[in-house]
């Protein structure tokens, strides 16, 4: 099969899922990757002038301050580097001139402040902090290291995942969810903003992509084929024929707000900075992918590269925050999809099913028989297992969320977090535009909400900790505790007399096994595309078209599929572990509460808390 011929709607799912993915960010320290500070700075920054002296009177403005201002403003002046500055704690103060400047320049000065930022939090006596600010200590620290020490392969990843796509599934992102990203309707003058500086966030990440091509890092043939057509289709020499103009006039004209004369004044604004920013800007991209598409290959992975085994071992590192490798990974991965397998296998027996069928064939068995919803009566499915749900996880939480969380039809299934001040519970997005198997949608519910990504992120909001401890998201934290609720929902009894959901759990969590398998396969093993989409969809049962999007997402962002797995297993594993060592003394409540009230972390981390909690209630 031809990779290029494949289905246009994968390629809207992809750029739709790196709107919501792409802030996740997860590291790990190991003595391996361990960074001398000074050597890096001599390695890595190239003295400037005018950017030195940026950087260096932000680092004097932090020096002499008490530990938890230190963590707040130090943090904040790099949120202030992030793409989205209205990420920021304050308001945004610029420290440079982003005229003449390109993507490599920036991120030399981003080095320069996080090597800074690093020094003076080694000043700080660690010894002589409370327990909270020595976890708060350690978990900057090792976001510090890892981040310096990836700017070292910063030019071996695609830098098409999140940058380049985030500004792309634009166009059919506005289409599609009311959510507009950018909240035209509200803030229409910073809509008009964002569409005049358009083409200077383009050109940053094209002399980027130009650097990578300098050091034969080009994504593969057939995803540049799939950008192409899909910009092609949704650029028009006509700015009122774009996506960008349409849907603005569309907000615009249910805003209560502003009337008829300002609506055309903001249209016509919105016109000019069309024609003149964002149409140029997209024409340069097609321009440029269309000489990349003359000059890349279909290799996949990024073992292909000259560092390439390098960047994945770091990689590896920066989401799962383990020391496994990926021979490691690889061969747990294909433990776990055997194990796996044999569990569904004897549920498939004791209903019956034909046992010579594949796993396609049986889910397909499986969703028809539990059957399907559609429209509303998603919603409404979805609405009633989340309050089951919330009815029976007094068992083991005391600590729940105070806010009740809404159900919107969408087009994708996600959590949508609340803001940072947690006042909100933020809102659960369903699928809506296609009927949905009711086999599914259990496990769906208890990993976007209860007891997954919304009871541990409303919880976390609360806390009493540093703003960058609710902000920096360690992915094997975050997706192993979705994870590991699938599981636990399944303890609880959520899934009783539903066979079939506890189906749906298991293929899922089948499906994260895989991962680990056609991850490290690709990117370590030179799996091809076919070779990958063969294997999941024998092994997985999923539908071809979601297979397809699964494997490209992997080549795209190596490494990041492989955290739902082994944080889930790691969260087991602590579990156990403090199950055994206090044995009656075990409460599931305060076990959750350890690893709930603490904030997103990496899993050795974790591992200490617990560690820690042990310890101290053996001492009681």
């Amino acid at each position: 099969m031809k990779k290029f011929n494949l289905n246009i709607k994968i390629i809207s799912i992809l750029l739709i899922f790196c709107v919501f993915a792409g802030g996740c960010k997860t590291i790990q320290k190991t003595e391996k990757l361990t960074v001398n500070p000074t050597e890096t700075t001599e390695e890595l920054i190239v003295q400037t002038t005018e950017e030195e002296t940026s950087v260096d009177e932000i680092v004097k403005n932090l020096q002499g301050l008490d530990i938890d201002t230190f963590f707040e403003k130090s943090f904040n002046q790099l949120m202030l580097r992030e793409t989205k500055s209205d990420r920021a704690i304050e308001p945004p103060v610029p420290i440079e001139n982003s005229e003449n400047k390109t993507a490599d320049d920036y991120l030399r000065d981003t080095r320069k402040l996080e090597i800074a930022i690093l020094d003076l939090l080694k000043e700080y006596d660690r010894a002589i902090l409370t327990p909270e600010q020595q976890i708060s200590f350690n978990v900057y620290k090792w976001y510090l290291d890892n981040e310096i020490y990836g700017h070292k392969l910063i030019h071996i990843d695609y830098q098409i995942i999140p940058d380049i796509i985030n500004i792309l599934s634009v166009f059919n992102y506005i289409n599609l969810d009311s959510d507009f990203i950018f909240m035209i309707s509200e803030n229409p003058k910073d809509y008009i903003e964002k569409l005049a500086n358009f083409d200077d966030r383009y050109y940053m990440h094209l002399n980027s992509l130009k650097s990578h091509e300098k050091n034969n890092i080009i994504i593969p043939k057939f995803i540049i084929q799939w950008l192409l057509h899909y910009l092609r289709c949704v650029t028009n020499d006509d700015a009122l024929l774009t996506p960008f103009y349409i849907e603005f006039k569309k907000k615009l004209y249910y805003s209560t707000k502003l009337d008829d004369v300002d609506k055309q004044n903001l249209l016509k604004e919105a016109e000019i900075e069309i024609n003149k920013s964002v149409i140029p800007a997209i024409q340069s991209v097609i321009d440029y992918f269309e000489y990349l598409e003359t000059i890349t290959n279909n290799y996949e992975g990024v073992f292909k590269s000259l560092k390439g085994e390098d960047y994945y071992k770091y990689l590896l590192c920066y989401h799962t925050t383990t020391n496994m490798t990926a021979e490691e990974i690889h061969k747990l991965g294909l433990q776990e999809v055997d194990r796996i397998q044999a569990e569904i296998q004897n549920i498939f027996n004791e209903l019956g099913y034909p046992k010579d069928e594949t796993l396609s064939k049986l889910f397909n068995l499986v969703a028809n028989n539990s059957g399907y919803l559609t429209g509303e009566d998603i919603v409404k499915g979805f609405e009633e297992i989340i309050k089951k749900a919330e009815e029976n996880i007094n068992i083991a939480f005391d600590k729940k969320p105070n806010n009740i969380i809404s159900v919107e039809g969408s087009i994708r299934d996600f959590y949508s977090i609340p803001a940072i001040n947690g006042e909100d519970a933020g809102v659960f997005k369903v699928d809506i535009k296609d009927a949905e198997s009711k086999y599914i949608m259990p496990t769906i519910a208890y990993h976007e909400t209860i007891p997954g990504h919304y009871l541990q992120l409303t919880i976390e909001q609360k806390l009493n900790l540093p703003p960058f401890r609710k902000m920096i998201n360690f992915t094997a934290y975050s997706e192993g505790w979705a994870t590991y609720a699938e599981r636990l929902a399944w303890e609880l009894g959520f899934y009783e007399n539903d066979v079939y959901g506890n189906l749906g759990r298991l293929q899922d969590e089948l499906l994260r096994a895989v991962r680990l398998v056609v991850d490290t396969g690709i990117h370590s093993k030179g799996w091809t595309f076919d070779q990958s989409v063969k294997y999941m969809t024998k092994n997985t049962g999923y539908p071809l078209e979601k297979v397809q999007y699964e494997i490209t997402r992997y080549i795209s962002w190596p490494g990041q599929a492989t955290a739902y797995k082994i944080g889930m297993m790691k969260i087991l594993e602590l579990r156990q572990k403090a199950t055994d060592k206090l044995g009656d003394k075990f409460d599931i409540k305060e076990f959750h509460n350890v690893i709930l009230s603490n904030g997103s972390m990496p899993l050795e981390l974790l591992e200490k808390v617990v560690n820690d909690y042990i310890e101290s209630k053996l001492k009681k």
